[in-house]
């Protein structure tokens, strides 16, 4: 009934959506309420495993099988690593689980509180992160998983072309082979 869909929907992560539901509040509820967050949590991620299982069985009956999965984690810097461990890493794992490949989308933050939690993810086949991230340890963590470089719009249109050459050719260094997202 719904037409042909070929494309990729972001079903977004469990700590962005629980933020939309729950706004700041989220926040004290880690605190606060820790069996209302696994409850939520829990149901979030039931709902993007069983989603997405939904739009593949659409697809894949009009001849497109995708077998992987993304997990957007834009806010995860917005809980300590003790909470993502806790509180977020388990239905990451879940629904990493859930799908042949897992990507793990974590903006153009710094990565490198959640890295070695990430490099245990199942299934991880690929990973963003931004700058400000300890790339050769991301390299080394992740050596066989597709690797990209979220480099922001504010500095390429304020640094030097000094700069940027240099960003560019610490990037090349250190993570390389990566995809560049700008």
């Amino acid at each position: 009934s719904e037409g042909r869909c070929t494309g990729f929907i972001n079903w977004q992560g469990v700590i962005n959506t629980a933020l939309r539901l729950r706004g700041q509040d989220l926040m004290m509820d880690l605190f606060d309420a820790p069996e209302t967050c696994h409850h939520l949590f829990d149901l979030i991620t039931n709902i993007m495993i069983h989603a997405t299982e939904r739009l593949r069985q659409h697809q894949r009956r009009q001849g497109v099988d995708y077998r992987f999965a993304t997990i957007s984690n834009c806010s995860v810097n917005m809980v300590s690593p003790r909470q993502y461990q806790e509180f977020l890493f388990p239905y990451d794992c879940r629904i990493a689980e859930a799908f042949d490949v897992i990507g793990i989308h974590n903006c153009a933050w710094s990565a490198d509180l959640y890295m070695n939690q990430y490099a245990s993810i199942p299934n991880l086949g690929y990973i963003d992160m931004g700058l400000q991230s300890n790339l050769k340890h991301a390299r080394k963590l992740m050596p066989d998983v597709r690797r990209a470089l979220m480099y922001t719009p504010m500095d390429l249109a304020n640094k030097t072309e000094s700069e940027l050459r240099e960003d560019f050719t610490r990037i090349a260094r250190d993570y390389a082979p990566c995809d560049i997202v700008l």
